[in-house]
């Protein structure tokens, strides 16, 4: 058996232009929550581990990628050594 599946956004999001992408600070942690309401279970590994190893340290770092206004945070990466989720 054998699977395709395109790298389309989530249905119904669409990707604005200018999407700013930054590493995420405490100062972020309310559009991380909003997220996190958004998106309950896309984001649950995700949650788990920023609340095990924070959003920046020797373990984890975390970039979010904001709307142009930095007012909603789309999407989220975590990086462990040279892995990202």
């Amino acid at each position: 058996m054998s699977a395709a599946f395109s790298n389309s956004p989530i249905a119904g999001m669409e990707r604005p232009e200018g999407m700013v992408v930054e590493q995420l600070t405490p100062a972020d942690m309310p559009a991380l929550r909003k997220m996190y309401e958004r998106f309950p279970l896309r984001t649950l590994t995700l949650r788990l581990n920023l609340e095990a190893h924070g959003l920046q340290g020797p373990v984890v770092r975390s970039w979010g990628a904001f709307d142009p206004m930095r007012q909603e945070l789309s999407g989220l990466l975590l990086r462990y050594g040279n892995t990202a989720v």
